[in-house]
């Protein structure tokens, strides 16, 4: 298990050295192979050339562009089984890492979010101000997006990292509720987001302005929310029995298992459907019911199927190709294979 640990910044010169040498520490006592990624978003007090001669990865632009587009970036060069995003000021500590990536693979989540709330020392760490403030955020992001999350916010986050490149290729905020957008979409789409708690070591200056902030991000949080309700993503796997000419249970997941396992625009099913086994050894049988068709590997002729509705490619009405299957709903599908082998017998 590789993880790819990204950390944005801007105009944080004064911290970089000592955030690269936290890093490096670390990634010298994991066991876990960890692939660290700076994205600079665009600063101006040549802190990036402190990275220069490091061995990390360097994602560096020009253009102040906000939070939510540095973490994209750094996204979109990450390469790790487990995708990993804290702020630069380490407030949190690296101990979350190994913990939360372990906590993501032993529990089957697809997200997993750091909270301060969770943890016995809370907002300890915050005026009494930032605390209430947050306080009706939370509230707010509860009612209109419908996130039973007790910190959206906190800094650090932890998810799979196929789950994590496909959810930030859609996502378009760039400031800091970028954090909404991600995680509305994930909950869209029907995948497993579970949270951990995690302690504030220090607090520094923070460069939220809290009430010009506060307001904008109320602003964005309906704006989110029309944009993930203008998606639409399939994931009842009950709704494919339409695409076979059997109402047997067992030809509907054969078919359902042949397009999720081969569509060539993802192919990841496999893997997703294997490590729910392992987690659950009584799907297995469900599991060895699927019929393979090696032939559908040939993606010119895989073309030729009907990919519209099945959960990898479906977005807004259009076959999009842009696998984001949550082990969730790989979970799901197994347990009504199981079910339908059952009503068989």
């Amino acid at each position: 298990m590789t993880i790819s640990l990204i950390i944005p910044f801007y105009n944080e010169k004064a911290i970089l050295p000592g955030t690269a040498a936290a890093c490096l520490t670390l990634r010298e006592r994991l066991p876990n192979p960890i692939e660290i990624i700076f994205v600079d978003d665009g600063s101006t007090d040549g802190g990036g050339a402190i990275l220069e001669g490091l061995a990390v990865k360097s994602v560096r632009y020009h253009e102040n562009r906000g939070k939510g587009y540095a973490i994209r970036q750094g996204a979109a060069a990450s390469t790790g089984d487990v995708l990993i995003y804290t702020d630069c000021d380490l407030a949190y500590g690296l101990a979350p890492v190994h913990a939360a990536a372990q906590l993501l693979i032993t529990s089957g989540a697809d997200i997993v979010c750091g909270s301060r709330r969770l943890s016995a020392e809370g907002y300890a760490a915050y005026p009494p101000l930032r605390k209430a403030a947050s306080a009706g955020f939370s509230l707010l992001v509860r009612a209109v997006l419908g996130l039973g999350l007790s910190d959206t916010q906190c800094g650090f986050k932890c998810m799979r990292g196929e789950i994590g490149r496909g959810l930030f290729s859609r996502c378009v905020t760039d400031g800091f509720s970028f954090d909404l957008e991600l995680l509305g979409r994930a909950r869209r789409a029907g995948m497993k987001i579970i949270e951990m708690p995690v302690e504030v070591l220090h607090h520094s200056t923070s460069k939220v302005r809290l009430f010009r902030d506060s307001v904008k991000m109320a602003g964005e949080v309906f704006g989110i929310s029309q944009i993930i309700r203008q998606e639409t993503y399939n994931t009842d796997v009950t709704d494919y029995a339409d695409h076979t000419e059997s109402e047997k249970g067992r030809p509907i997941m054969e078919n359902l298992y042949f397009y999720l396992d081969y569509c060539p625009f993802c192919n990841r099913a496999s893997a997703l459907f294997k490590e729910v086994v392992e987690r659950r050894p009584e799907l297995a049988p469900a599991l060895a019911s699927f019929e393979l068709i090696e032939e559908s590997k040939n993606s010119a002729r895989a073309e030729r199927y009907d990919y519209y509705n099945v959960p990898c490619c479906y977005v807004d009405g259009k076959k999009v190709h842009e696998g984001v299957m949550s082990l969730a709903q790989a979970e799901t599908i197994l347990e009504t294979a199981k079910a339908a082998l059952e009503m068989e017998q």
